[in-house]
């Protein structure tokens, strides 16, 4: 009798080993599905409503489980389960197409396989802990140092793993000309605290952390002193061509709303869908000849072409992660700031995503008001709440409750209405769909073409809510309203949408933006000077009358006489005349001029911006 009870408690217990490891790989499998989705899409890693959650569904799935007897069975339903789980959340990240993913999918397909092997990473372990359930299961008594051994396994072969770790340097070399290099190691803590937890099981996640989430790294591109004096030349013999005009100082003294609108073509612009576009197009200042190119950062980059005019970093990471703590005195808000303005940015999601928590301060701003700061970060670091995205008009709401209008001010607001994804499903673009439905000219337009309109739609009622509540104020005639497109919207996929919806002609039509300026007091202008986004900053600097003699910017002044040129990542370049195609090195003439004497000049222009921008930057030599 005795020995049937110690049997039958030897059994009981292995079957409550086994259970429980049962159920750890199957949590394992949802948990890190979510921590390794959240770090890759840059949503907030530390909300453990989530992971509690999961840890629910977990319960659930496995009391599921209990009723099949055989532990082989029970094994192979969790392995099924984890790869079918693993394989959603990266389809998941190819639905959500935001600016990240899609700059992984076009420019770094190891990268995208990288991601694609940390998205079925759960599964492995999953499968992992299995054997040695089943190992367990029948010698569990033995079999429990194959624990270690894993851990010790995914230790060792996750060492060796790409990290995207890029190094730099603080240098100030007009203080200390004979200084070499001089710099500090900043290490985000909440990357720290993840990495504490989640080192015993290797370095797979940190690495993808490390990737997303660095604030600040160490030096390795090193940057020779040659190199810096060769800089600091050219940007002594580089400041802009400054050229008093007409319109120069014309805002002097007025408040500013720059208004950076997430993936607005021109076909979106349309009296019967978007009436508040179309007024401020066709009653302000429009330029129609206007292009975003896109770099490597997307958003990001064109977001500080615009602020300070210069060319972003392209080879040593983005400038908004590695650059943050650089000078940057003659950005638009800096300048606003000598002026005594406050100086305000908005944005409904993450403050920390593409760093600009980091980045606003040196840019100039005073406050910057994102999810955190708004109370709505809970919501914005889920998933749910990324697609279900924040409808611009709320956050026009509370710019007017964070801004003191008895002051200047100078407030930057990044839209998010008009981001992918594209779907019919969205909650936010559902009433805005009912009306494209009901449109003659809409109502056959593909899904996904409506979709992006109703997502435009929904920033023009905040468009026109600020113009409602800049009256309402008595601020109207004494602000004045910027709007840019960062970029096309790339996140459209199918190819009739984007027949349907950008003019296609050429590679480089698609790039074609809209640029807007707009005050009530100011008579209405049609501009078909070709311009982009570098143009920005100079024109908005002369039309409120800063003196930037002194400043390095590339673009120019849309009311000087000065000729532009749109030059693009793969080294295209588009002038009043005709269009050079890097990948072909063909020429397309636009225009009865065929003379080429000034593209070869061009090119050399664009190679010095590139060369001595990236060293401008990582030398810090903006003074």
């Amino acid at each position: 009798m005795k020995n049937l009870i110690i049997k039958q408690t030897k059994q009981i217990i292995k079957t409550l080993i086994s259970n429980i490891i049962l159920f750890i790989s199957l949590y394992i499998t949802i948990f890190f599905s979510e921590l390794s989705l959240r770090l890759i899409t840059n949503i907030s890693i530390f909300e453990i409503q989530a992971y509690l959650y999961d840890l629910y569904y977990s319960i659930i799935i496995f009391i599921f489980i209990l009723l099949f007897k055989y532990h082989v069975i029970k094994s192979l339903i969790i392995s099924i389960l984890s790869l079918l789980y693993c394989l959603y959340n990266f389809y998941t990240i190819m639905q959500l197409e935001n600016d990240i993913f899609f700059s992984l999918l076009t420019n770094n397909p190891i990268m995208l396989a990288y991601q694609l092997f940390l998205c079925l990473t759960p599964f492995i372990l999953t499968l992992t802990i299995l054997a040695i359930s089943n190992q367990i299961y029948d010698h569990y008594h033995d079999r429990i140092i194959y624990i270690p051994i894993m851990i010790l396994i995914l230790y060792l072969i996750s060492k060796p793993m790409p990290t995207r770790i890029h190094n730099y340097m603080v240098l100030d070399y007009k203080k200390h000309p004979s200084n070499t290099h001089s710099a500090a190691v900043y290490q985000d803590k909440s990357q720290r605290e993840l990495i504490d937890v989640i080192e015993k099981l290797g370095y797979i996640i940190a690495d993808i952390t490390r990737y997303q989430n660095e604030k600040r790294i160490t030096l390795a591109h090193e940057i020779s002193e040659e190199e810096i004096n060769n800089a600091s030349n050219y940007l002594e013999n580089h400041h802009p061509i400054i050229q008093t005009n007409e319109m120069t100082g014309i805002f002097e003294g007025k408040n500013l709303i720059m208004i950076l609108c997430e993936s607005l073509d021109d076909s979106a612009i349309d009296k019967e869908i978007t009436p508040t576009l179309y007024k401020l197009k066709n009653q302000g200042i429009s330029m129609n000849n206007h292009y975003a190119p896109l770099f490597i950062n997307h958003t990001s980059d064109s977001e500080f072409i615009s602020l300070t005019g210069i060319y972003p970093s392209q080879e040593y990471g983005s400038t908004y992660k590695y650059f943050a703590d650089n000078n940057y005195p003659n950005a638009i808000a800096n300048l606003f700031k000598e002026e005594n303005y406050k100086t305000n940015a908005f944005h409904s999601y993450l403050e920390y995503f593409y760093n600009r928590d980091s980045m606003f301060p040196s840019l100039g701003f005073d406050e910057f008001y994102g999810a955190s700061a708004l109370g709505i970060e809970k919501e914005a670091g889920t998933l749910s709440g990324y697609q279900g995205f924040y409808k611009d008009i709320n956050m026009i709401i509370q710019m007017f409750k964070y801004t003191d209008t008895t002051k200047p001010f100078f407030n930057y607001f990044i839209s998010l209405s008009g981001h992918g994804v594209y779907k019919f499903t969205r909650p936010d673009l559902q009433d805005n769909i009912k009306i494209l439905n009901n449109s003659n000219k809409y109502h056959n337009y593909p899904h996904e073409a409506k979709s992006y309109l109703a997502a435009q739609m929904l920033l023009d009622q905040a468009l026109a809510k600020l113009l409602d509540q800049l009256e309402i104020n008595d601020l109207l005639d004494d602000t004045v309203i910027c709007l840019f497109s960062d970029h096309y919207p790339y996140g459209l996929s199918e190819e009739k949408t984007i027949e349907l919806l950008l003019d296609n002609e050429y590679e480089y039509s698609k790039y074609h933006v809209p640029f807007i300026i707009y005050n009530p007091q100011i008579q209405p202008m049609q501009i078909n000077k070709l311009t982009s986004t570098f143009d920005i900053y100079p024109t908005l600097a002369n039309m409120f009358g800063f003196d930037i003699t002194n400043s390095y910017t590339i673009g120019n002044d849309v009311f000087s006489d000065n000729e532009s040129f749109v030059f693009f990542k793969d080294g295209s370049i588009l002038t009043d005349n005709l269009y050079y195609d890097s990948s072909s090195d063909h020429i397309i003439f636009l225009s009865d001029d065929t003379d080429t004497t000034k593209l070869n000049m061009i090119k050399e222009k664009i190679n010095d911006i590139k060369t001595y921008g990236q060293d401008i930057i990582r030398a810090n030599l903006l003074y």
